[in-house]
């Protein structure tokens, strides 16, 4: 299926193959809908092995076939509401796409990716792994709109948690603490700072439930429409 704004034309022109990761997994791609995205593009390109053939060695082969999928359907699979492990999957590959695109600059793809996470309004922490934390905060900006949702997330948690059964604040500890194990001290500083500011409220509130563009990227500093 493709989208109406993407012409005739664009679907006509020459295939270029690409190989990604070390394994080199095969997708090939029309050169008209790659120069719709000039960042991506210029990514490709600079990659070349032979003619019409080119390498994307440090990219994930399931990164570039959802980022394909994108840009030809503008569609990703929403993250499962019934199957846990399918769910931690789903997010770790949304996480490291975003962290992609983030380079390229394609901030469309960026709040799309941002509103798939918060949609899924009852998912676990275990959505993020330790280590897909500890990749977004070497690879991400210290403003980072991702970096700052998953820190919401966790305070959001963290406060239903202390405000519900015995037990749960040596629970948070528990959690705060293997993400120290893990070397994520960045994020679990925010996360301390985040708690203390909100010890002054009396009620926190669920990130997904904020205004739809909070965690968008935002061009110039204007929101959304």
């Amino acid at each position: 299926m493709i989208t109406t704004d993407q012409s005739y034309s664009s679907l006509s022109t020459e295939i270029i193959t690409i190989y990604v990761g070390h394994e080199k997994e095969l997708y090939n791609v029309h050169a008209g809908i790659l120069s719709q995205y000039p960042s991506l593009e210029m990514e490709v390109y600079s990659n070349a092995e032979f003619l019409n053939s080119f390498h994307l060695a440090d990219c994930q082969p399931d990164v570039f076939g959802a980022l394909l999928n994108w840009i030809y359907r503008k569609n990703l699979t929403a993250i499962s509401t019934t199957d846990k492990k399918e769910a931690i999957r789903q997010a770790r590959l949304y996480s490291y796409l975003y962290l992609y695109v983030e380079e390229l600059d394609m901030q469309d793809l960026q709040n799309y990716i941002m509103d798939i996470f918060r949609a899924r309004t009852t998912c676990p922490l275990e959505w993020f792994p330790t280590d897909v934390i500890g990749d977004i905060y070497d690879y991400t900006a210290s403003d980072s709109q991702l970096r700052k949702y998953i820190v919401d997330v966790f305070v959001s948690r963290s406060c239903s948690w202390a405000s519900g059964t015995a037990g749960s604040g040596g629970r948070i500890g528990m959690l705060m603490r293997d993400q120290s194990e893990a070397g994520n001290h960045q994020f679990v500083a925010e996360c301390y700072g985040a708690l203390a500011g909100m010890a002054q409220k009396s009620k926190s509130k669920n990130p997904n439930r904020k205004a739809k563009c909070l965690y968008h990227v935002h061009v110039n500093g204007k929101k959304c429409k």
